[in-house]
């Protein structure tokens, strides 16, 4: 059975509707009245269809058919209205309406029509449904492809997030399940679940055997739906305290072959489970195991691959570390295949044979190395290790080097073995034993002569032996400190000498001493240090004062050294005073400084440039120009003079940039100005280009440089320039000319000081430029001034200044509307005329206006004058500098005449709107109702139902009567003007066209009259009507009046059983009560034309009351009362 909301404000239309639609017993209707009551009914029920009215009190159709599209999204929606404008049915559209059917005609077909389109409406939703959930199973799918490198956890809950969504439930796990299908791991909860669960601690391990409803999918291998999780079952064990309620659920087995591999169970589906749940979940879960399987064997396999990374990574650094071990040991090393090519070896070896690296040596012979007279003899040694399998060890033998020196080695040489034991070749080692066979044949020979002396003095064996040892160490110990001092004197990149502090002769001198100076080892050891001293007093006192100095450091910033040749330089010395052997001697490193020397020169040079430009500039900005054409003068002397230039120039771009124009030429040789040449980009493409790119030209020879060799015919030539400096005079960001400094003597090359001067200078001439600019504009700006302050004062609308509000200026059309003249007016704050209620959103407007928000320009408000005349203006404001401060400038328009056309249209389209309104579909629905009873009563032939629907049928009739009353009154108001009534005459006039029975009329309104539409007592007599109809045991009704400041009060009370609060706030709406629902908007829209407000401000169960707020200038209270 199909379950339907039926939704319209209009009970008897609900009625009759159900009773048509349930005749074919295959619809069960539920009908409220209004979209609220809708929505709370559908939070707690489950319905099949909505069919709703459009026009209806508090939410209308569109705005109910948002709110089930918000919450509900799929629930078929139709709307069912008298309403057929175009414009609903397109927004019914817009927000997803099912279909759309129009009300009237013969009821009977109308609704089966109507069944009709929810049937249909229902089964496209039924497919729709199918196919949306197909499609996020396979986007689920295409995700979870797409994670297949994410964590298995984070696959899992994404996947039965998917399968709670897919299958419409509100919970879900999934578990895998033990190879021998005994134990559920609980692996994954859904976020609701979790967030539900109040199990403390949540077991992850469950034994099939001991599982309840949740274990059968395993025991009976197959799907599971429990559609009543409440009813009793054998199969359930119960759930432990805390577990999240269950009213639904559905567990389905994934299979792997024949063994199940997980378990996933859903629950809690707001409908029964199906077998398309169980297709859709199986679907989506195969999918999942495919990927969990398929993630299994390539972690396996990517486990198998970082393995063997890692190994071949150690086996990297392994030979880098023996590489590195090869090329740092002082030993050589070598290996050989068979045939006795090089296979390898390591730096030393490749350095002995003459090569670079140990690549280059690979495949090559002994016959192709520096020793390849001795090749024969290191091939047959090398054969016998390698035929014999045995190794030869620390034996010696000769070799010649690259550069045909004779050495002697230790050599050593073993079979060559792969980790099979195959024989592959030699490897062998040496080192180099020269110098130790060297030194042995010394110790033999001293030996011997030791040996001589002994056995001629034996007496003093013991001593002299002692002495010899001591003797062989010390002299050990002095090669190798005299060794060390050696590597470090040489390699020393300043120079050094020993000098003996006596004599001053030089006793040593590194390499470097002997380029510094010019002299060979030998010339330089035979002078003495003052010989390579231009100030030889100074340093043969420094030299005198060794005994002060001893064991002493020395620096000595600056002194002056020559050169063999004679050549004078600076050196920076630094001294080591010392006893040497007894004898006092120093260390003198000295460096050569000439090019810090010469840097700091032209450092000082530079700055004393410098400060000589600032110096110009600053003379030139404090010297008054009167005209642009003397501060142009100035400007190019100032350059000839300063950066001692023949010929300055100050050239300005046209304004489309395709010409230069000379402003002022000063040519300092002959001390004259000239100016008007011009020049055409066509002619000096580059030259142009190059300045408005906004880059300066600097030009040694101006006859080859890019961006100036384009003049060398006609311009270089006559003028004979042969350098040029060209800077661009920007203002902001546009290039408007440029500053030439063109010399005609040599060739000069424009260090940066003259740049840095030049593009001051040229930024000063940007000033100048602008200054005179704003000189011109100003002049303009006096006469333009004086033309629009007569435009101003002929203005039609009113225009003011504001200053912080303060009114500065008033033209005379402001003062008109404000009520004085501009000398009166100016002074006073603009906003005293402005009327109170919209006195604080005009100035947050020009505040927010001033601070430079980006705020309306133009906005309407009221004005009030200062002999209180009321004026509806338009405001057109703006930011302008007035008197030099930023000010308001506003221009005000009075739009009283439109205000009141506009106003008249409103009234005319809103009686327009509401009359078809009430016309279309107040009266048709009433119609269709009053119709579908009579069709009703013509099936029936019980006298019963037909006189209940003859009585219904005749309170219809009655109800559309007063509609077409409302009609009349409503198509009256407003047009007669307003006029003053007498309210006491008012009420008695309207008591007497009502039956009022027993209840008690007290009239208390003597002496009050207001100013209100002829139809105030159509008001009275609708709040009268109300209190006799609904106010139940209603005694007395009284009117009466109070004064509330500027406001007048008209109360009318009674003290029947008063507006339950939920409703206080609607009974003005139209549409709402329990009759026509008009009565009480039409004294609402009747009293606003006039400005007076209504509102019920009566007590439940203690009575109502209305409230008629009459503000001042609408009343009069004669002074009798």
């Amino acid at each position: 059975m199909i379950s339907l909301l039926y939704v319209d404000d209009e009970p008897a239309l609900l009625d009759a509707g159900s009773i048509f639609l349930e005749r074919s017993g295959e619809l069960l209707v539920t009908t409220v009245t209004g979209g609220r009551e809708a929505l709370q009914l559908l939070e707690s029920r489950h319905f099949d269809a909505i069919v709703s009215d459009y026009q209806m009190p508090e939410m209308d159709g569109i705005e109910l058919l948002k709110e089930v599209r918000r919450l509900y999204p799929d629930l078929p929606f139709i709307l069912f209205t008298g309403k057929g404008r175009e414009e609903i049915v397109i927004q019914a559209i817009n927000n997803g309406v099912d279909f759309y059917l129009q009300k009237g005609g013969d009821p009977k077909v109308q609704f089966a029509e109507l069944e009709h389109k929810i049937r249909q409406a229902i089964r496209r939703r039924t497919a729709e449904e199918d196919r949306r959930l197909t499609e996020k199973r396979l986007d689920a799918m295409i995700q979870l492809y797409a994670m297949r490198d994410y964590p298995l956890k984070d696959i899992t809950d994404y996947a039965l997030e998917q399968a709670v969504i897919i299958t419409q439930s509100t919970l879900g796990y999934l578990a895998f399940l033990t190879d021998d299908e005994r134990v559920l791991l609980m692996y994954s909860w859904s976020k609701q679940a979790m967030d539900e669960c109040r199990i403390q601690e949540k077991p992850r391990e469950y034994p099939v055997e001991k599982t309840g409803l949740w274990g059968e999918a395993v025991r009976q291998r197959r799907a599971i739906i429990t559609n009543n999780y409440s009813a009793d079952n054998p199969l359930k064990k119960g759930t432990p305290p805390g577990h999240v309620r269950l009213q639904r659920h559905m567990n389905v087995p994934i299979f792997d072959g024949n063994r199940i591999v997980i378990v996933v169970g859903v629950g809690n589906k707001l409908n029964n489970y199906d077998e398309d749940d169980i297709l859709q979940l199986s679907l989506l879960m195969n999918g999942l195991w495919g990927i969990i399987r398929r993630k299994r064997v390539e972690e396996a396999l990517h486990k198998n691959l970082d393995e063997l990374a890692k190994n071949q990574k150690d086996l990297a650094e392994s030979r880098q570390m023996l590489r590195s071990v090869l090329d740092t040991i002082p030993v050589r090393v070598f290996w050989k295949d068979r045939s006795l090519h090089y296979l390898g070896c390591n730096l030393p070896f490749a350095k002995d044979a003459g090569y670079q690296t140990p690549a280059d040596i690979i495949g090559k012979t002994d016959y192709e190395m520096g020793w390849a007279d001795q090749a024969e003899m290191y091939r047959a040694d090398d054969k016998v290790v390698i035929e014999s399998g045995n190794p030869k060890y620390n034996y010696e033998e000769p070799q010649t080097t690259p550069e045909g020196k004779r050495i002697w080695l230790r050599t050593s040489k073993i079979p060559l073995r792969n980790t099979d034991g195959e024989l592959l070749g030699v490897l062998g080692t040496y080192e180099d034993i020269t110098e130790a066979k060297r030194i042995q044949g010394v110790i033999t020979g001293k030996n011997e002569e030791l040996q001589a002396a002994y056995q001629q003095l034996s007496a003093t064996d013991k001593t002299l032996r002692e002495n010899y040892r001591q003797l062989l160490e010390h002299q050990a110990a002095l090669k190798e400190n005299e060794e060390k001092y050696r590597n470090l004197f040489e390699a020393e990149s300043d120079a050094v000498l020993l000098i003996d502090n006596e004599t001053g002769a030089i006793l040593e001198a590194n390499n470097a001493a002997t380029a510094l100076y010019g002299y060979s080892k030998d010339e330089i050891l035979s002078r003495k240090n003052t010989d390579l001293s231009a100030e030889p007093e100074d340093t043969e006192r420094v030299t005198r004062t060794t005994p002060v100095l001893a064991d002493r450091v020395v620096t000595i910033p600056l002194r002056y050294h020559k050169k063999r040749d004679g050549t004078v330089f600076p050196v920076e010395i630094t001294g080591r005073f010392f006893n040497w052997g007894g004898r006092p001697v120093h260390v003198a490193a000295i460096r050569d400084i000439t090019e810090r020397q010469q840097a700091a020169e032209a450092r000082q040079g530079r700055a004393d440039r410098a400060v000589g430009y600032q110096k110009a500039l600053v003379e030139l900005a404090t010297t008054d120009a009167p005209t642009l054409r003397i501060a142009l003068n100035r400007i190019t002397e100032m350059g000839s003079r300063i950066l001692n230039v023949d010929r300055v120039s100050i050239w300005f771009f046209s304004k489309d940039g395709e010409s230069l124009t000379c402003n002022d030429l000063y040519i300092g040789s002959i001390s004259i100005h000239e100016y008007g040449r011009e020049i055409n980009r066509k002619d000096y493409p580059r030259y142009f280009s190059a300045l408005q790119d906004n880059r300066a030209i600097v030009a040694k020879d101006t006859l080859t440089h890019e961006q100036t060799f384009e003049f060398k015919k006609e311009y270089f030539g006559q003028y004979k320039i042969v350098s040029a400096l060209y800077i661009p005079i920007r203002t902001g960001l546009t290039v408007v000319g440029v500053l030439c400094f063109e010399e005609t003597k040599s060739p000069r090359s424009w260090d940066i000081e003259d740049q840095d001067y030049a593009i001051a200078l040229a930024d000063y001439t940007a000033i100048v430029l602008e200054q005179a600019r704003r000189r011109l504009a100003e002049k303009d700006l006096r006469k333009s001034e004086e033309k629009y302050r007569t435009v101003i004062n002929r203005a039609n609308e009113g225009i003011v200044i504001l200053q912080e509000g303060i009114l500065q200026f008033v033209n005379p059309r402001a003062a008109e509307l404000l009520g004085g003249s501009p000398e009166i007016l100016n002074g006073r704050s603009f906003y005293d005329f402005v009327a109170p209620a919209e006195r604080e959103k005009v100035r947050a407007m020009q505040l927010r206006r001033m601070e430079g928000e980006d705020v309306p320009s133009v906005f309407e408000t009221i004005l009030i004058s200062r002999d209180n005349v009321v004026i509806n203006v338009e405001l057109n404001a703006g930011i302008m500098d007035y008197n030099g401060k930023s000010s308001d400038i506003i221009f005000i328009r009075d739009v009283s005449d439109r205000k009141r056309s506009e106003q008249s249209l409103r009234l005319a389209n809103e009686k327009l709107n509401l009359l078809s309104n009430v016309t279309r579909h107040d009266i048709l629905n009433k119609l269709t109702i009053a119709i579908g009873y009579l069709e009703l009563a013509k099936l029936t032939h019980e006298r019963e139902k037909l006189e209940d629907f003859i009585r219904k049928i005749d309170a219809t009739l009655h109800v559309m009567e007063d509609q077409i009353m409302f009609t009349r009154d409503y198509q009256d108001m407003g047009v007669k003007d307003p006029e003053w009534q007498d309210a006491s005459e008012t009420f008695d006039l309207a008591v007497s066209q009502l039956d009022t029975g027993k209840v008690q009329i007290t009239n208390n309104l003597s002496g009050l009259t207001v100013l209100a539409d002829p139809l105030l007592g159509k008001v009275m007599y609708n709040i009268i009507d109300n209190s006799l109809r609904y106010g139940q045991n209603l005694t007395s009704i009284n009117a009466s009046y109070r004064r509330e400041g500027s406001t007048t009060i008209l109360l009318i009370e009674d003290d029947g059983i008063g507006i339950p609060a939920k409703d206080k706030s609607k009974i003005f709406e139209k549409g709402f009560g329990h009759h026509t629902g008009l009565g009480l908007f039409l004294a609402k829209e009747i009293l606003s034309l006039t400005g007076i407000e209504i509102m019920e401000t009566g007590f439940p169960t203690k009575g109502a009351r209305f409230e008629l707020h009459i503000p001042a200038g609408r009343f009069r209270i004669s002074e009798s009362t």
